[in-house]
């Protein structure tokens, strides 16, 4: 019986693939081939054709679909990989954006760096006057005073919403970061400029009792 070559539709001077390693094989100068179920095969060298003729159904079986890497969908952070979720969300270590496991070849937009600009935008749209009113000297005046507070509230509350939820889910967790310090700064400064507007009087009356005190302590003995 004359045996067949594994690809009886390729021309002679065509190469075949070794079924043991997957390189090409000339069959006209091969040296190495076997014979199983009336074809034969050949290979790239002997070491190939000793692992065919051992278990030749191992080789020729279908090759089962890769399956989907267990990490797809999963997200983890870049600072702390032990931090792994199932959907995008925030580290609980320290606060960062998660990050796709296995990265996509698409082009997505990336929703929190949108809502970040947008936020950014408002922002420096209302930081402009009042740095305009604090250049100018006017930010004392009682009107100017209510403007820069009108200003001032949408920046802190609306556009630093994202680092106050995460500072508070930090404080929450137990794991202060950077974004515990960020809304303790900036709450802190805020609270504090909104109450010396609202009770300006026990400001005054503080700053008397401590001119009066240095007053006393730098005047010369008689």
């Amino acid at each position: 019986m004359t045996a067949t070559v594994d690809h009886p539709g390729h021309p002679p001077d065509a190469t075949v693939i070794d079924p043991v390693c997957g390189m090409s094989v000339d069959p006209a100068n091969a040296k190495n081939h076997a014979e199983h179920a009336g074809r034969r095969f050949f290979f790239c060298g002997a070491r190939c054709r000793e692992r065919f003729v051992a278990a030749p159904a191992r080789f020729l079986e279908p090759k089962p679909a890769a399956a989907a890497p267990a990490a797809a969908g999963q997200y983890t952070c870049p600072m702390h990989p032990e931090v792994m979720r199932d959907r995008p969300g925030n580290c609980s270590i320290c606060g960062m954006a998660l990050e796709p496991l296995v990265p996509s070849a698409a082009d997505a937009p990336d929703p929190e760096l949108r809502d970040m600009t947008r936020r950014m935008r408002v922002a420096a749209a209302l930081s402009a006057p009042l740095l305009v009113i604090a250049m100018a000297g006017v930010a004392h005046y009682p009107v100017m005073v209510w403007v820069q507070v009108a200003l001032a509230t949408p920046v802190v509350v609306w556009a630093g919403a994202p680092f106050f939820r995460r500072g508070w889910e930090s404080a929450r967790n137990r794991r202060l970061n950077m974004f515990s310090l960020i809304a303790l700064g900036t709450g802190i400064a805020y609270l504090f400029s909104l109450f010396g507007r609202c009770f300006p009087t026990c400001f005054r009356r503080r700053s008397a009792r401590w001119a009066a005190a240095s007053r006393s302590i730098s005047r010369p003995p008689r």
